[in-house]
């Protein structure tokens, strides 16, 4: 394997391993559902895209061959009533000999030289004659992390995807009908494997995300967005921000994931972005998807945020109340004769209980007033 491949490979598994991808390895294969398969409408056609559930099937893919079928659907036919018309060459994984002619050209792809590694690489993972418990245990991990970093290329470009035989584009679709696809995938082993998927001209393919309204912190602003709606057209993300709300810069070099972890519950459901800023400086921020096809969606409508003074001035400290009459109660305290910069003064709260709201307050009194008279 060419050692530019190895290398370009080897550093794309350790910066954008992160994901939700990566849950796509752990479903246990089934007879009748051993392949994913997902569609849109992209201007004048329709793109399909799949992919085996398991690393068993993954391990076969390589010398596997497949083909794609359509047939129109219309509501109450019967299955065998049309039959489907085969639309496809034999699609295969790239050989080694293609992967390697694409590097060092204007063609050469990080996504799809990520897929040579994958398939093509030795793997470091040490197994001996008769393997040990441990040695099995980093060879699985090798194996489910070189499969997802490939679920993950597939996402990000169509060439890398196209390399692995997990893409087509049908040219010939009449968009204003019902088409559906069947991917039909057979092993070296010759077993078969099939997944029929809808085209659906009602559908909606093109969702914009949106931002909430996000969180103001002190020298830092928090976007968030709502995960179980934004992960049904999405993967990944790019974040923008903007001083005047019309010229945008990108924040992150590559795709946002933000991972978590399955077996937990809490703050899951929004999906979290924070950018360290100064205070009282105002920026708008947007976010724009990358889904499944390697597409980026339009961008969100901006949200306008700034960081804020969140610290609380010292506490006054040495305080007492005592009654010099019957007309009033005078409450006294000490403070720092140097307090923050941006200390506006005092206000004194109170009421009838001691666990009460103290919803009774003073006027803001001056910083340096250190008395207060009370009625």
């Amino acid at each position: 394997m060419n050692n530019s491949i190895k290398y370009t490979c080897s550093f794309i598994l350790i910066i954008m391993m992160q994901g939700a991808i990566l849950a796509q390895g752990q479903i246990e294969e089934k007879p009748d559902d051993a392949i994913q398969a997902i569609l849109k409408k992209d201007q004048d056609h329709i793109v399909l895209r799949w992919a085996p559930l398991t690393e068993k099937l993954w391990l076969q893919w390589p010398y596997s061959t497949v083909t794609v079928q359509k047939k129109e659907w219309t509501k109450g036919q019967f299955d065998g009533k049309i039959k489907p018309v085969l639309i496809s060459d034999t699609l295969r994984v790239w050989t080694e000999a293609q992967y390697e002619s694409t590097v060092s050209t204007p063609e050469e792809n990080e996504y799809v030289l990520l897929c040579a590694y994958a398939i093509y690489a030795p793997y470091e993972s040490i197994v001996s004659e008769k393997p040990s418990l441990a040695e099995m245990v980093d060879r699985k991990k090798e194996l489910t992390n070189r499969f997802s970093s490939v679920l993950f290329a597939i996402e990000r470009d169509r060439t890398a995807a196209k390399s692995v035989a997990m893409l087509y584009e049908d040219h010939d679709a009449d968009l204003s009908k019902k088409i559906a696809y069947t991917i039909t995938v057979r092993t070296r082993e010759a077993k078969v494997y099939h997944k029929t998927i809808l085209y659906d001209p009602n559908q909606k393919y093109d969702v914009v995300p949106y931002l909430d309204q996000g969180i103001e912190e002190e020298r830092s602003v928090i976007l968030t967005w709502d995960r179980a709606f934004h992960e049904k057209y999405y993967s990944a993300y790019w974040i923008e921000r903007s001083r005047d709300g019309r010229t945008f810069e990108r924040l992150n070099a590559y795709p946002y994931v933000q991972a978590y972890d399955i077996n937990r519950t809490m703050e899951t459901h929004k999906i979290k972005y924070i950018d360290s800023v100064v205070n009282y400086q105002p920026h708008f921020y947007r976010i724009i998807g990358l889904d499944a096809f390697g597409d980026e969606s339009k961008p969100s409508k901006p949200v306008r945020l700034m960081g804020r003074d969140r610290t609380p001035p010292p506490v006054p400290t040495k305080i007492s109340a005592i009654m010099p009459s019957d007309q009033y109660m005078e409450v006294e305290w000490t403070y720092s004769d140097n307090p923050p910069q941006d200390f506006a003064g005092f206000v004194i709260k109170k009421d009838t209980r001691y666990d009460g709201n103290f919803d009774l307050s003073s006027p803001v009194l001056s910083k340096t007033v250190r008395s207060y008279q009370d009625p």
